[in-house]
């Protein structure tokens, strides 16, 4: 019952430190911090988590089941082809413009916060690993946009993914900093035009 109980109140903190590192960032996000926005003591904060890495890898953890649960599952619920590559960005807009309740997208601010730390980081590492895994999954969808003959066979999903990343940026960045409200419309409008030169 105790082990349980010790299970759940370090669950509620993950959930709020996710929302809290999105803001702050993974690396401004300390222990003191947590403890002071949770009316915890340091002391029981750091009996959950030992180290400040572990406290950031525990927080990628949780985001990285939001993101499947929000992002990647709904997608794949999708018939293969453009649908599947149709409903990822609705579900990335969504996800970046916080209709999820998590406060934006902690991988975006924290490729930007990480990129020039110390490639031997181990939470760099593990960002990068994430980032890795996801344009994989972009790429699988658009090679079966391919294979479905809705895409032309001469186009690289590589390309796409990058061209895909930087409408996902743009948006994230005029969303969030700039409070652009029409921010959404030049995204589809951006994505729109990508699709164009894909199409068959």
């Amino acid at each position: 019952m105790r082990k349980a109980r010790s299970s759940r109140a370090k669950d509620s903190i993950i959930e709020k430190a996710s929302y809290f590192a999105t803001s702050t960032g993974l690396s401004g996000l300390t222990i003191g911090q947590l403890a002071s926005e949770l009316k915890m003591s340091k002391s029981g904060l750091f009996a959950h988590f030992g180290s400040k890495e572990n406290l950031q890898n525990a927080i990628l953890n949780h985001i990285e089941k939001l993101f499947k649960r929000h992002v990647i599952i709904p997608c794949l619920r999708e018939p293969k082809g453009k649908k599947r590559v149709l409903k990822l960005f609705d579900l990335l807009i969504d996800w970046i413009g916080n209709k999820k309740g998590h406060n934006g997208c902690l991988y975006v601010t924290a490729s930007f916060e990480f990129a020039e730390m110390n490639p031997k980081d181990n939470i760099r590492k593990r960002i990068i690993e994430i980032q890795n895994k996801f344009n994989k999954f972009i790429i699988v969808l658009i090679d079966e946009a391919i294979q479905n003959k809705e895409f032309k066979v001469n186009i690289s999903s590589i390309d796409f993914t990058y061209d895909l990343w930087s409408i996902m940026l743009g948006f994230h960045h005029r969303q969030k900093l700039l409070k652009d409200p029409n921010s959404q419309k030049h995204a589809y409008r951006s994505f729109n035009l990508l699709l164009k030169q894909f199409e068959k």
